[in-house]
């Protein structure tokens, strides 16, 4: 049965329209999203865009060099979910970048790995520097994509592999 002109006009005239919930600004602050991206030939560069976020303030979870908290990225249309890490301990703002740095580079790395078909493939989570512009002294975090599923995490930092290799050293004496 096909409704008349007047019918149409009638049902659309009492629809509910979507209103924002403007709850979600609770407690946002802004911004500054810095991501690299690695070209071919190697060269980085880094791109910065302004972005509305909400940072949890009690940390999710908490280790002996950085804490985690729940992020929301306002900006962003996905659905992801994200976790902005703090050192806990004094960290210059170069790190985070050297981090992000570090990433990517080997994000590119596991890509080339990748195309001889290993046994197991390597994935590297694409991650992002976040500059807190509203808080005092700007500080900086580490922001990368909250991943729900179990993931073997490789920790190979520098301070972890020296302190293995000096058990090693005094455990064969």
């Amino acid at each position: 049965m096909t409704q008349s002109p007047a019918q149409v006009l009638a049902s659309l005239g009492s629809q509910t329209y979507p209103v924002p919930d403007l709850s979600l600004l609770d407690k946002a602050e802004r911004a500054f999203k810095w991501t690299l991206e690695i070209d071919v030939t190697l060269k980085p560069k880094w791109t910065s865009s302004l972005v509305l976020v909400q940072i949890e303030e009690k940390p999710f979870a908490k280790g002996s060099c950085r804490s985690a908290h729940k992020l929301r990225v306002l900006t962003f249309s996905d659905e992801f979910e994200y976790v902005a890490k703090f050192s806990t301990k004094k960290a210059v703002r170069d790190q985070y970048f050297m981090d992000v740095l570090m990433q990517t580079f080997c994000s590119k790395w596991s890509e080339l790995y990748n195309s001889y078909n290993p046994p197991k493939k390597i994935t590297f989570l694409p991650s992002f520097v976040l500059e807190l512009v509203d808080r005092p002294d700007r500080p900086v975090c580490g922001g990368d994509r909250n991943i729900k599923r179990h993931c073997d995490r490789r920790c190979l930092n520098l301070r972890m592999i020296l302190s293995n290799l000096l058990l090693v050293a005094i455990g064969t004496n």
